[in-house]
């Protein structure tokens, strides 16, 4: 075991000063303060932390996950991915400002990630799909919008198994070739 330097960290603040759309947070934390009071403003954090399946990268959620309604905060949401020394940061999905999407994890690959987002024919709704760790190739992978929990199977990577989120206790398993649960 080889784990990365314990001085490796990664603040909010430095996310917010790498982020490729640094200035609209800033705008929109601008926004909050005015409503709230200088010292209270956009409620940001890291978060879901996980590893690629190889133990080589790391993705992480930057946002607002935990806001209540009240404060008017827009929905903050993206997902980030790493090297395990926090040197090469991607951009991997941006979930804010409307857009759809949760419960993104690693594809068994090591390459991909997984999970609900906006579908690319319809972006109003959510469906299931897959974006490589860097950003780029995002494609649907099904229709099902239940916004569960998906995992790609490691022995079958045509196959998905996910929750429902409407139906307590419902487990659907997906074929993702043929878009049929």
């Amino acid at each position: 075991f080889d784990p990365p330097s314990s001085r490796l960290r990664l603040s909010v603040a430095e996310i917010l000063e790498r982020h490729p759309q640094r200035d609209l947070h800033l705008r929109a934390d601008r926004d909050v303060k005015d409503r709230h009071g200088e010292r209270d403003g956009l409620t940001l954090m890291a978060y879901c932390v996980r590893w690629s399946p190889d133990g080589s990268r790391l993705l992480f959620y930057f946002g607002n996950h935990c806001t209540v309604p009240e404060r008017g905060e827009p929905r903050i949401a993206y997902v980030f991915t790493a090297d395990r020394s926090l040197g090469e940061i991607h951009l991997a999905l941006d979930l804010s400002f409307g857009r759809k999407g949760v419960h993104w994890s690693w594809h068994p690959d090591g390459v991909h990630l997984v999970g609900y987002g906006p579908d690319p024919d319809e972006p109003s709704r959510m469906c299931l799909a897959q974006v490589r760790y860097d950003g780029t190739g995002y494609r649907r992978i099904s229709r099902h919008a239940s916004g569960g929990h998906p995992s790609v199977s490691p022995a079958d990577h045509r196959l998905l198994v996910t929750d429902t989120c409407g139906q307590p206790g419902e487990v659907l398993f997906i074929d993702t070739v043929r878009d049929r649960v």
